[in-house]
């Protein structure tokens, strides 16, 4: 069936469901099966830890990770998905996050459930962690570019290998569904767009060894100084480091983006440094380090005005969040890293480190940070939530809110830490609301076990919910 075709479920609804081939060359899975609407679609691998050779740090300290599958395809309308597995039962499986509620009949191998509405990012989990299926249902595509149009750097269906990829001012990077480009992308400038439904995938360079000129620690999607800034639709794969790096930039959106991450070190999903004006909306991260990271790097302008709505994260070894963390000049005072926004969030695992680490650094006061409507599947870490500026830092942080935050998943006999301590009387922490927060069905007050509020802190509530709900 070709995109434009429509085809009428048992209802009579109107749906289409558009499907991707695998290109020659793309590593493929057969863990699993993937059927939509009766159409097989392609099962892709993603790496699992690297070999000792590849990755110069030492790792074992750190969760090794097995590789696992992923798949993606376009619909509008209902869409029924037929999953089966090659080798083990699925009448344990999850489907995550939770809030979709996805209702799935299952029989042995087999499992068969409808989807609704686009875009719609799933994990797929017989056994938690250990080799899940990640299920990317993406909306129809509109209004693809012009392959001949001397602005667009156009790779169709097939597997390619241009290494190092550079963009500037009102370009567009197309990557069509199909298509698999092993290369790392650097932009600089405005107006630019880098889209599609493919794959960009950096597997072949060793750990801080990335293709761009720049160097090789770069980002495999390497922003800087960048306005009017658009990423949309595709899968970042396998980065030597971080995946997706914006630096020094202003008016950036992320939309539907899928990070398929966790075979290195340092390999942070999306990191905003010295950068204003973002949204970040219906993105999936799978990351072995922070999933988003907000920083200040060298320059005196700080992070502010970030809104990030419905994601799903997760983080084998880092923390979901950190935020106000960098490496600026000792000594350098820099603005206020301020008007930072959260909400409708599912995080399906997380690592040892935190969910939310909020720690500004050198002279920085982080204030004004907003996170809501958060669903935490947690497995048993000891930290859950800090907010500590950095020692010997005037730091300070104030002016926060975490409102209807709900943790669940399995406790490990602890219901996580909730961090909340100044190093110092120039790095204070005031003013600090925790709002409906509920740990294992429990609301989290002031006295509830593993709340630790520490020295140099002023203001610091926790409440039930609102009155008016």
């Amino acid at each position: 069936m070709s995109p434009a075709t429509v085809e009428l479920t048992h209802a009579g609804t109107e749906a289409a469901v558009v499907v991707h081939p695998a290109p020659s060359g793309a590593e493929m899975s057969d863990d699993y099966t993937v059927k939509v609407n009766g159409k097989e679609v392609p099962v892709y691998r993603a790496a699992g830890t690297d070999a000792p050779e590849r990755n110069p740090y030492d790792t074992k300290n750190f969760r090794i990770h097995t590789p696992y599958s992923f798949a993606y395809f376009d619909f509008a309308g209902p869409a029924t998905v037929e999953i089966t597995t090659a080798d083990r039962s699925l009448d344990a499986v999850a489907v995550r996050p939770e809030s979709k509620s996805i209702e799935a009949a299952v029989e042995g191998k087999s499992m068969v459930f409808t989807l609704s509405e686009a875009p719609c990012h799933l994990s797929i989990e017989p056994a938690a962690r250990d080799r899940p299926l990640l299920l990317f249902g993406n909306p129809l595509e509109q209004d693809a570019p012009n392959p001949n149009d001397p602005d667009v750097v156009y790779f169709g269906p097939g597997f390619h290998k241009p290494d190092s990829i550079i963009l500037t001012s009102d370009q567009t990077l197309y990557i069509a569904g199909g298509a698999v480009v092993q290369a790392g992308v650097t932009a600089s400038g405005s107006n630019i767009r880098i889209r599609g439904r493919g794959i960009l995938d950096g597997l072949p360079w060793d750990h801080a060894k990335g293709p761009q000129p720049d160097g090789g620690a770069q980002p495999m999607l390497y922003a800087k100084k960048c306005s009017d800034l658009s990423i949309e639709g595709i899968i970042v794969k396998d980065s030597w480091r971080w995946n997706v790096g914006i630096y020094s930039s202003s008016h950036v959106e992320i939309r539907n983006l899928k990070v398929v991450a966790n075979r290195c070190e340092n390999e942070d999903g999306i990191d905003l440094l010295d950068t204003q004006h973002v949204t970040i909306s219906d993105c999936f991260i799978r990351s072995d380090d922070d999933c988003i990271a907000l920083l200040t790097q060298w320059t005196t302008v700080p992070v502010f005005d970030v809104t990030a709505t419905r994601c799903s994260l997760w983080s084998d070894r880092g923390q979901i969040w950190r935020i106000g963390s960098g490496w600026q000049r000792l000594g350098v005072a820099c603005p206020p890293m301020k008007q930072l926004r959260f909400k409708d969030i599912d995080v399906l695992h997380c690592g040892p480190a935190a969910v939310a680490r909020l720690e500004p650094n050198k002279h920085q006061p982080l204030e004004d940070v907003r996170i809501e409507n958060l669903r935490v599947h947690r497995e048993g870490q000891k930290l859950l939530w800090k907010v500590q500026p950095w020692p010997e830092t005037y730091s300070p942080i104030r002016n926060c809110v975490f409102k209807d935050i709900f943790v669940t998943g399995e406790s490990g006999g602890r219901d996580g830490i909730i961090r909340v301590q100044a190093p110092d009387a120039q790095a204070t922490v005031s003013d600090i609301t925790f709002e409906n927060f509920v740990r294992y069905g429990r609301l989290t007050l002031r006295d509830s076990p593993d709340v630790e509020i520490g020295e140099n802190t002023h203001n610091i509530t926790f409440t039930g919910p609102a009155a008016s709900e």
